[in-house]
């Protein structure tokens, strides 16, 4: 028989641990959840400087912003915007969201983003939740319990929780779907792949797959910044576990999913996939299981620390500004800066990185985008390094540093030079 959530298989007292991991794993998701925004000001709201640092987040918004039925076209646009809905008509915003988040009135605009941020926790809690439930039909209540523990704390999952991601909801639909499969439910499997199908082509309407990396880049960032090395280590092994048990359709099956959403670029559901093959070998390798698994949890929850640490403290492109608009003068001609630049003020024109020609008074540099540098040798003679901003966690060993990380993850620490013409 169908159990709904599978939950009539916990004891009483797993049942309190499945919570206590779901609890833990929210508090990491909803720790400064309003991170990455520019300060609130006439000049950047005049400007229409409203968007955040994350990726793709001003974009989206400005579609919901406007009079049109496309801002429902999608699951994401149309749950987030009934998000924003019922805590407009809540007072949440003191008057409109739009114009909250337009005018960039201090406090409500930054609860305009909190507010569409807490849908993709929503979504990715759940995608916790139902990757604890694929794992119970795979391997029982112990593997439950460790895919769960493993999926709250995953860097990864953290990671994405903090934006407006689109691809969350294709993470738990196609989750939906493999316990439909798992479950043998032909009605419910039809029906979740429509689902599905529009969750996915709803994402790429938003552009959620874009990225700096190439497909090789982001792969050898999975097992550092998404998983965990130790939880990547054991997901290889409980894929090669559950693939000797699988029959040969079941085989072909897994073959044809994880070829599928590996091409299509969707890492947030290849990271689903792996967290459960890991709580699979935890619960399968005998009196190795429970260290190596213990080990895992240790890394991903420092490697998370590490993300929660960046939000919390202030943004560098921020304190960048700080400095900038302390010392610059109105007029003066400022570099393009790459994943900041919406945010200076409109009194600061924008100049080409072309020092030979015409060189601006002002070059900020930033890790986002390192091939945007201008001629090294122009800047060493011509300009005067002011500042450096750059945020640094106690925890980077967990990922083995940080080059190779991310855009996502950089978003959350960009590394910010400032020079002066000399």
């Amino acid at each position: 028989m169908f159990e709904p959530y599978g939950l009539g298989r916990f004891s009483g007292r797993q049942l309190a641990l499945l919570w206590l991991l779901l609890s833990a794993g929210l508090l990491l998701r909803l720790l400064a959840l309003d991170w990455g925004l520019p300060p609130t000001d006439l000049v950047r709201a005049d400007a229409g400087l409203h968007d955040s640092y994350a990726r793709g987040e001003g974009d989206f918004l400005e579609v919901l912003a406007q009079p049109s039925s496309t801002r429902w076209a999608t699951p994401q646009r149309a749950l987030t915007l009934l998000a924003l809905e019922a805590a407009d008509i809540a007072g949440a915003f003191d008057g409109s969201w739009r114009e909250a988040w337009q005018q960039m009135r201090p406090g409500a605009f930054e609860r305009v983003y909190a507010m569409a941020r807490l849908v993709t926790v929503a979504l990715n809690l759940l995608a916790v939740y139902l990757i604890a439930m694929v794992a119970l039909r795979l391997g029982g209540v112990d593997t439950a319990l460790w895919a769960a523990a493993l999926a709250a704390l995953a860097p990864g999952l953290v990671l994405e929780a903090g934006q407006i991601r689109p691809e969350t909801m294709v993470t738990a639909c196609a989750l939906l779907l493999w316990l439909a499969v798992l479950d043998g439910a032909p009605r419910r499997i039809g029906m979740l792949a429509v689902l599905v199908a529009t969750a996915l082509a709803g994402a790429w309407v938003d552009d959620a797959y874009s990225s700096q990396e190439s497909f090789l880049q982001t792969l050898a960032a999975l097992p550092r910044f998404w998983l965990g090395v130790p939880t990547a280590l054991l997901a290889v092994a409980g894929a090669v576990l559950r693939w000797r048990r699988s029959s040969g359709a079941g085989r072909l099956f897994s073959a044809l999913a994880v070829a599928a959403v590996v091409l299509l670029g969707d890492w947030l559901t290849v990271s689903a996939l792996c967290l459960v093959a890991a709580a699979v070998a935890v619960t399968t390798a005998g009196r190795w299981g429970r260290p190596l698994g213990a080990a895992a949890l240790f890394v991903a929850a420092s490697a998370s620390f590490s993300v929660v640490s960046y939000r919390i403290a202030p943004h560098p492109i921020n304190m960048a500004l700080l400095v900038v608009e302390r010392v610059a003068k109105p007029g003066d001609h400022i570099s393009r800066l790459p994943g900041g630049r919406r945010s200076i003020p409109a009194v600061y024109p924008y100049a080409r990185s072309d020092l030979a020609a015409s060189p601006p008074e002002w070059v900020i540099l930033t890790d986002l985008s390192p091939d945007s540098a201008p001629q090294p040798n122009l800047l060493a003679e011509r300009y005067e390094r002011m500042a450096v901003f750059r945020r640094r966690s106690r925890t980077r060993w967990a990922t083995l540093g940080e080059s190779g990380a991310p855009e996502d993850w950089k978003r959350t620490r960009p590394e910010l030079t400032i020079y002066r013409r000399k």
